[in-house]
């Protein structure tokens, strides 16, 4: 490496400079608020927490970011550390394929992922998600009493995710909860290396479900995925364990933000609970303003690869910069009224799956299985009531956000007939 592409150094000054940390508690109380305040300031600030970064709080510098992958990059680099490139900060792990590519070299990969998550491809899917759900709801719905994230929206996305996969269903626990511990922690904390330390038995089982789809393949994705081409080669088993466990790490819990965080809001607010089960014709819109306010990913980040203007701000090369969907999502000259939840909203070009190359590959499998979890809810469990006192969000929202535990009681119900 030589001097150019060294990080850059100590001391040299960024400005307008905000005290800002999208981990802290402060900001956890109030993101969209915290946001808010650097963009009445400036559109873009920078920030010296860790190890400083730019932060961009309207939607057309987010926008412009994203769709910008030569200055704006999504692989690994020296810069702000050794680790995960797309998060603040960088978390180690191996590299995650195609998300830590930028084009060309991505392209291959999301070309063998695009085909089997179109949305044709994910309605030929919707029979095993309305099995699992229907299976899932039938637990609890004798008892009169649930958890709507652990007895639901939790075990839905990782089974329905696993067995399209080729895993299987029987230790889907296995695989969620260190995802749920991971997406849900703040840095350092003991939450993080409890879920970090599960990751090693995920890692080992696609090993091992390679192995055995190579050898002899079946009706799944991973015996598709193991006849892949990487351009004119075939694909290797190190790629193959990247791009599983990304697959995995994308579907099994950010379902389960996004269901977990919509039913909490439709428990809370009656009228608008009441249209969606009135109306199904309603709900395609509401999914996208769902998305819109309870974003999954609250944010991702880039490296700088170039000297660049933004905002009227100088960004040089090596600096780090976060890409806040929340702020995007609720920027009042992007989306009119945006602190209102408005289930017929259109156009709602929300920013929750990502934008340009790096667009959530599983967002139609995503939008299917939260639409069965909310039909069966609103069918099944009509008056389902929340416990509001006992509620608990995750620790920390700069990343990810949602509700660890959704305790709920409604009037007993039979399980399905075709059970």
């Amino acid at each position: 490496m030589d001097s150019s592409d060294e990080p850059r150094a100590e001391g040299q000054e960024r400005h307008p400079r905000v005290e800002f940390d999208h981990h802290s508690p402060e900001f956890a109380k109030d993101p969209v608020g915290s946001y808010r305040s650097i963009a009445g300031r400036c559109p873009v600030a920078w920030t010296e927490a860790h190890g400083g970064y730019w932060v961009p709080a309207r939607y057309t510098e987010i926008w412009s970011i994203a769709r910008d992958d030569q200055t704006f990059s999504s692989a690994r680099t020296p810069y702000g550390g050794e680790g995960t490139a797309f998060i603040i900060p960088k978390r180690p792990g191996a590299v995650q394929l195609p998300i830590e590519l930028d084009p060309p070299e991505s392209v291959p990969y999301r070309r063998l992922l695009n085909p089997i998550l179109t949305r044709a491809a994910v309605e030929e899917l919707q029979p095993v998600i309305r099995d699992i759900t229907t299976a899932t709801v039938d637990r609890f719905i004798e008892t009169g009493s649930c958890d709507l994230v652990l007895d639901l929206a939790n075990p839905v996305p990782a089974q329905v995710t696993l067995e399209w996969l080729g895993f299987g269903t029987t230790d889907w626990e296995r695989f969620s909860l260190p995802l749920h511990d991971i997406f849900a922690s703040p840095p350092g904390s003991d939450r993080l290396r409890r879920g970090e330390e599960g990751l090693g038995y995920i890692h080992e089982r696609i090993r091992r479900l390679i192995t055995e789809r190579r050898r002899q393949p079946e009706a799944d994705i991973v015996s598709y995925l193991v006849t892949g081409l990487i351009g004119d080669r075939p694909i290797t088993d190190e790629e193959l364990q990247s791009m599983i466990f990304l697959v995995i790490l994308g579907g099994v819990d950010t379902t389960t933000s996004l269901t977990g965080q919509v039913l909490v809001y439709l428990a809370q607010h009656p009228d608008a609970r009441a249209a969606l089960a009135a109306d199904a014709s309603l709900r395609e819109t509401a999914t996208e303003e769902f998305l819109r306010v309870f974003a999954p990913s609250q944010s991702m980040a880039r490296t700088v690869m170039a000297d660049t203007e933004l905002g009227g701000c100088h960004l040089r090369r090596g600096d780090r910069i976060l890409l806040p969907w929340v702020a995007a999502n609720f920027d009042p000259d992007a989306f009119p009224e945006p602190d209102r939840v408005q289930l017929d909203r259109m156009p709602n070009r929300h920013t929750s799956f990502g934008v340009g190359v790096h667009r959530c590959a599983g967002s139609h499998l995503a939008r299917a299985m939260f639409s069965e979890m909310l039909d069966q809810v609103l069918r099944r469990l009509p008056d389902y009531r929340i416990d509001d006192a006992a509620l608990t969000a995750y620790p920390s929202r700069g990343n990810q956000t949602g509700w660890d535990s959704v305790p709920a009681t409604f009037t007993p119900g039979r399980r399905s007939v075709d059970a």
